[in-house]
């Protein structure tokens, strides 16, 4: 759980170097993944 969020949030630190578009585009994927671990696990 925690590893996989610590996955998005480096993926998020580089694109971050990205094109504004891009960076929103992974925002949002990553704003879908935090609610989608939430939602499995309770303990997030």
């Amino acid at each position: 759980m925690s590893s996989h969020f610590f996955i998005n949030i480096q993926k998020y630190k580089i694109i971050i170097k990205k094109p504004f578009k891009l960076t929103i585009y992974f925002y949002k994927k990553l704003y879908i993944s935090i609610l989608y671990v939430h939602k499995n696990n309770c303990a997030f």
